[in-house]
């Protein structure tokens, strides 16, 4: 009979337990934990005003007063939270974008970079075209200085402003020789 009882205890035992894992089990859900924390709130705030009702006017002033300010700090508390909340989504918004501008600043300094060679390598080639031109051109010219048979010339050449025909020594249209004055001097 000792043993029934013992097991008829944890019986019991397993049920209560049983039990309690069965009706707390639901508060696991965060809804339903949501909504019990809003129920007890209400429950709260309710037979909080009942008592305030029935308190004595002194002590319902300090308890609205001390309510307003209970209030109020709560507001700033929620005010604070939402712009940190604001300013915290902002800076990561900034921190992508100043990214992805940076990914593109890299990308298009690369392809200015392929563009700046490639153009100096166009450069090179030309420059150096110029001066197989040039050393060919020197080598002409030093092979006839040699020979003596052309001569390029100098700056001692070229007419001063002294040798230029002015405008009186320009042929008017009579001076010009017509056909008749060719033919007579060709008979």
């Amino acid at each position: 009979m000792a043993e029934t009882n013992s097991d008829n205890q944890r019986l019991k035992r397993a049920t209560i337990v049983g039990g309690l894992a069965a009706g707390t089990a639901s508060f696991m859900i965060p809804v339903i934990r949501e909504k019990a924390k809003e129920g007890v709130k209400k429950a709260a705030f309710n037979t909080a005003k009942t008592v305030i009702k029935h308190a004595p006017s002194e002590l319902r002033e300090k308890v609205k007063d001390e309510a307003k300010e209970k209030v109020a700090e709560k507001f700033q508390d929620r005010v604070k939270q939402q712009a940190r909340f604001k300013m915290n989504e902002a800076s990561g918004k900034l921190a992508e974008a100043k990214e992805k501008n940076a990914n593109k600043v890299h990308e298009k300094a690369k392809k200015a970079s392929y563009k700046l060679q490639d153009v100096l390598l166009g450069i090179r080639e030309k420059v150096k075209k110029a001066k197989e031109t040039g050393e060919a051109f020197q080598a002409n010219i030093s092979s006839n200085d040699k020979n003596g048979s052309k001569t390029i010339k100098g700056i001692n050449d070229i007419k001063s402003v002294n040798q230029i025909n002015s405008y009186t020594d320009v042929k008017t249209s009579e001076n010009i020789k017509t056909l008749k004055d060719r033919e007579t001097m060709s008979s």
